[in-house]
């Protein structure tokens, strides 16, 4: 694997970690046709011992573990499964961030209109600033709106959808099974996640690990919203809602979903596959 620059700290709920995630080149429109996403081969059993995982609580409706895709016959079952268990989870976390992006619309009318904001709303809009991060001494400023308009949105359905079936070989990497991980991102500290078979001597970043598929996709949807190597992604989002059009997976078929790493970037699964 080759070392990337660090991402900015995203806040699961949990705990605070720095996360990395390696690349997923996704020709989107091709995947979306063919419906399929090739799988790794047998997956490396080497006997190394994980730190141990962040032990927290989970949420009411929230879901601690995948099901257990490998023992699912046929591809194709397996694959409209994964899609079947996977897109209620996305569209509740999509929902979590729409709610979010339309009371800061509103927020944002009423500023245009020359409206006070409340305490209580200026308290929220500092902690949705943070929560995004983004500098909440600039809030009310022009750059400070722009900022969050385009962070604060949600995420195309069938991007979340193809991304966790290429970076978890459709729920069954080892890091999908035991950690919940599904789309590859990466953490460091004690406790944070799962080491990797034949990580690199000296590296010490390992899979971050949820206690529930719900937070792992939650902490996609952040990541996407506030690394700087999306910000592309984010522009081209907000462009399409000013035109009153509907973002969907298929206006970013190109854009590289990775952080730079001197010009050579993987992906964690790939990564995982290969050793």
């Amino acid at each position: 694997m080759n070392r990337t620059r660090e991402a900015p700290t995203i806040r699961t709920g949990i705990e605070t970690v720095r996360f990395r995630i390696g690349r997923v080149l996704l020709l989107l429109p091709a995947a979306l046709l063919i419906f399929g996403v090739a799988g790794c081969g047998p997956e490396e059993r080497e006997q190394e011992t994980d730190e141990e995982r962040p032990i927290a609580g989970i949420e009411p409706g929230e879901i601690a573990r995948l099901p257990d895709f490998g023992s699912i016959a046929g591809a194709a079952e397996r694959k409209k499964q994964f899609f079947d268990f996977l897109r209620p989870i996305v569209r509740a976390e999509n929902a979590r961030v729409r709610k979010a992006r339309r009371r800061m619309m509103d927020l944002y009318l009423k500023h245009l209109g020359g409206e006070a904001v409340s305490p209580s709303d200026s308290t929220w809009l500092e902690r949705l600033a943070d929560e995004y991060d983004l500098d909440p001494y600039e809030i009310y400023s022009h750059k400070f709106w722009l900022s969050l308009q385009r962070r604060v949105d949600t995420i195309p359905l069938a991007l979340a959808l193809i991304q966790a079936a290429n970076e978890s070989a459709w729920g069954t990497s080892r890091f999908a099974r035991e950690g919940n991980s599904l789309f590859g991102q990466w953490c460091f500290g004690r406790g944070c996640g799962m080491v990797p078979g034949r990580r690199p001597a000296g590296e010490t970043h390992k899979v971050a690990a949820f206690p529930s598929v719900n937070r792992s996709v939650r902490s996609y949807i952040h990541n996407l919203n506030t690394h700087p190597a999306y910000r592309e992604l984010r522009r081209l989002r907000l462009d399409e809602r000013r035109a009153g059009r509907t973002p969907s997976a298929h206006l970013w078929p190109r854009v590289s979903f990775a952080i730079p790493s001197g010009g050579k970037r993987t992906s964690m699964r790939s990564a995982e596959c290969s050793g």
